[in-house]
């Protein structure tokens, strides 16, 4: 027995039908199986007393069509109609009456006519990617989705299981017969066509029919016009079997295959997505979905936490399911149809809820949830990212606007306790917007805040930060190169509220960053008398410094040629030093500096100093970490020499004109004003007059009311001079 005939009689008796509904096969079945077109078998089944022609069609080979007859075309034989309209084969189509009218509905191109969809005639349609065959009792008549039809009766075949419908004569007795079968899974029609009312060829009743269409894989079956109308005519052999009145009649209406071999299959039927639910965990959601219709194309999956699609309460995200995932390799026979979505961390809270997960159908059908779903999610809150060596800061994004323009979401946002942001620097605010970027001559994005550049790391960093490549703007190269590369983007970024309304961004300090340790300051510097003066400084920033890049140079304004300049150690009157080595982040570096007064600029000289980085980048410009430009600064008297000073000294130790020692590190005032303004010694040096220690007292009430009103909108107090 052929192989596939014993698993077909075991499905069959599965169905309690059992190989007695056979009789008309014969003990031994001389089956003969060609590929007369693409995507289509051809059996002939011969036996002691039946001659049965089967197309098999697969509905979802490319190229694959079906048409059946118009109005205007019927009245013609199988083959006159395959001429007609170019089809690849043919069989009759509906019983009819006079005028060739059909019997049942009949459509083409989606034009209805002929007989009504009465209770004892059943369609087979065909529409844009659908096809059903519809049982005969069913009466809802003409389709929107239906294009081509032809009607039969009775259905004999449905849902696996036999119709009974003994009491009808067209069906208890054996004629030559035409029929149609669907399989379960609508992606496989059978057309037969069976001789009969000859010796060796007495045709099926509707039951071996039925038999018939079951033993092959149909699950649902239709009977057609049968006797002298039964024909089945093919491309390149003419009419294959042997019709009862000699010839091919002439009939109503017909259905025509078209088997192409390139093209769509346009009535293969729309599969559900398949997938799975592979993790919810603290970190991730994740899984894999694919539309069976389309193996190859990566599909939206749609994630939703705290219920299913259409619950007020859940929250959705829509993913593409396009990464690439080893193990699927060889399951799916394409890597490409994993997703990963990384949990919100609004969701951190303790709290359960169910995760929902839908593939989402290529087609337009319905949305798929996915194997393993639900699944619950229950995490707490989340640790503050150790971000090394410079640490982390807190940045405030400074309104809803600047949120929605990033494409943040507030349910992106951890609730952390307030002590655990005040605990962290405060960086430069987030900029407006995401601005992206690349040079002319370079793959690497990035985003630009200013003069600073982050790279986008891979396309998981794209997605997790809410990117687009079509923002992506191109540069020239020469312009790139000009901007200073910070730390890249976090792989995902990490947003955070205290019990107050602000929301920040955690992150990488910016890349130029330093603050004050100590300096050297004198009260007074001699004509033409050098005077060395060092200024200790950290590197807070994540970008290292290298000797000829980093220097100590001039502001308020920039680049002012400084009345205390030495003409013999300074690079020029604007830069006073630069390194002797380099200075990774978290280290210190010292700035050597010597001063040299001159009879141009007696008395009292007030001179600030900035960092400065390849001429191009202060530190305290904006988005950048600081000092800024009015943050260390110093105030020296110019005296001939051998002339007393006209301010008071201040107390310390002093060598040849050296000055005292401040420790920016061991003082209450941060590092935002180091100047002696008001006509006072540099904060650090206390006076030993009345007036000189009131204007100390100013200074300093200053500096705190200056750095209230900064500090009035943050959780805490800032930590490094970055204003």
């Amino acid at each position: 027995m052929p192989v596939g005939l014993r698993l077909a009689r075991t499905w069959l008796a599965s169905l309690g039908l059992g190989v007695a509904l056979l009789p008309s096969l014969g003990a031994r079945a001389d089956d003969v199986w060609s590929d007369p077109l693409p995507g289509v078998r051809h059996l002939h089944r011969t036996t002691s007393s039946q001659n049965v022609h089967v197309l098999v069609v697969s509905l979802c080979a490319a190229g694959i069509s079906f048409r059946a007859t118009a109005e205007g075309e019927r009245g013609r034989t199988p083959s006159s109609f395959a001429s007609l309209v170019g089809a690849h084969a043919v069989i009759n189509g509906d019983f009819y009456g006079p005028s060739f009218a059909p019997n049942g509905m009949a459509m083409h191109d989606g034009v209805a006519w002929g007989g009504d969809d009465h209770t004892y005639v059943g369609p087979l349609a065909f529409g844009d990617r659908r096809v059903a065959l519809v049982p005969h009792e069913d009466t809802a008549g003409p389709q929107p989705w239906m294009r081509e039809v032809v009607s039969g009766h009775p259905t004999v075949l449905q849902g696996g299981a036999m119709r009974d419908n003994s009491g009808d004569p067209l069906c208890t007795n054996r004629h030559p017969r035409t029929a149609v079968g669907l399989s379960a899974d609508r992606r496989t029609l059978y057309m037969a066509v069976i001789d009969g009312r000859a010796t060796g060829r007495i045709g099926m009743t509707c039951p071996e029919i039925a038999s018939l269409m079951a033993e092959l894989g149909a699950s649902d079956a239709l009977n057609l016009d049968g006797g002298g109308s039964s024909a089945m005519w093919l491309a390149g052999a003419g009419v294959l079997n042997n019709p009862s009145d000699g010839s091919e009649r002439t009939v109503s209406n017909h259905l025509a295959l078209y088997a192409t071999g390139s093209g769509p299959a346009v009535s293969c039927p729309n599969a559900p997505p398949e997938g799975s639910l592979d993790r919810v965990d603290c970190d991730v959601i994740g899984g894999w979905a694919r539309d069976p219709d389309e193996p190859a194309r990566a599909i939206d999956a749609h994630v939703y936490i705290g219920g299913p699609a259409g619950d007020p309460m859940a929250v959705g995200y829509p993913l593409l399911a396009g990464l690439s995932r080893p193990d699927l390799c060889t399951a799916l026979g394409s890597c490409e149809h994993a997703f990963e979505l990384p949990v919100p961390r609004g969701f951190l809270d303790g709290v359960e809820r169910q995760v929902f997960v839908y593939g989402i159908d290529t087609g337009g059908g319905d949305n798929a949830l996915l194997g393993n779903a639900p699944r619950p999610l229950r995490c707490d809150t989340p640790a503050l990212p150790a971000l090394e060596p410079a640490g982390s800061v807190r940045r405030h994004v400074a309104s809803p606007e600047i949120l929605a323009a990033w494409s943040f979401d507030t349910r992106d946002v951890a609730h952390l306790d307030d002590a655990a942001l005040v605990a962290l620097d405060e960086g430069p605010d987030v900029s407006p917007a995401p601005v992206l970027v690349r040079a002319e001559d370079g793959a690497a994005i990035y985003v630009r805040e200013g003069a600073v550049l982050r790279h986008v790391p891979d396309p998981a960093a794209m997605a997790a930060w809410h990117l687009s490549f079509d923002a992506v703007m191109v540069l020239p190269a020469a312009d790139v190169d000009a901007l200073v590369e910070g730390a890249p983007l976090l792989a995902r970024p990490f947003l955070a509220q205290g019990g107050g309304p602000e929301v920040w961004l955690v992150d990488h300090p910016p890349p130029l960053r330093a603050r004050l340790v100590s300096h050297g300051v004198p009260d007074f510097v001699e004509v033409d008398r050098e005077v060395p003066v060092a200024f200790q400084l950290r590197n807070r920033g994540t970008l290292a410094w290298e000797p000829g890049e980093v220097w100590l140079a001039t502001t308020e304004p920039r680049g002012r040629d400084s009345a205390l300049c030495d003409a013999a150690s300074w690079r020029d009157c604007a830069h006073a030093a630069t390194l002797d080595a380099p200075v990774a982040p978290g280290s210190d570096a010292t700035f050597r500096v010597t001063l040299r007064g001159s009879r141009a600029a007696l008395g009292v000289v007030d001179e600030c100093f900035g960092l400065v980085y390849r001429d191009a980048h202060f530190f305290g410009d904006p988005g950048l970490g600081g000092p800024a430009d009015d943050a260390v600064c110093v105030s020296v008297e110019v005296l001939e020499p051998g002339m007393p000073p006209t301010r008071d000294a201040g107390i310390g130790a002093r060598d040849g004109g050296g000055g005292t020692t401040r420790d920016a590190g061991t003082t209450g005032v941060e590092d935002e004003s180091i100047r002696g303004g008001c006509g006072c010694a540099v904060p650090g040096h206390a006076r030993r007059s009345g007036l000189a220690i009131g204007c100390l007292a100013m200074l300093l009430a200053g500096v705190v009311a200056t750095r209230a009103r900064r500090s009035s909108r943050r959780v805490g107090p800032r930590r490094d001079g970055q204003e």
